[in-house]
């Protein structure tokens, strides 16, 4: 079994969730809205980082990882 967190969801309905999988891998899995067929793709890591920094998942993606990061 794998834990998600969400990452972002968009105004068009697509998601994306930070994914940790059983077998150590950690990847963001990409789901498109309906209208786009629904379709759920899992990414690495720097393949999400580099197919566009400037889209608002990428600005979440910064965000959630500065948000693990602290310390109490």
């Amino acid at each position: 079994m794998s834990h998600q967190r969400k990452i972002c969801h968009s105004e068009n309905g697509d998601s994306w969730w930070l994914c940790f999988e059983e077998n150590g891998r950690v990847c963001v899995l990409h789901e498109t809205n309906a209208s786009s067929g629904g379709k759920a793709t899992k990414l690495e890591i720097a393949n999400f980082l580099s197919e566009g920094k400037a889209g608002p998942q990428h600005g979440a993606f910064i965000r959630m990882l500065g948000e693990l990061a602290k310390i109490d």
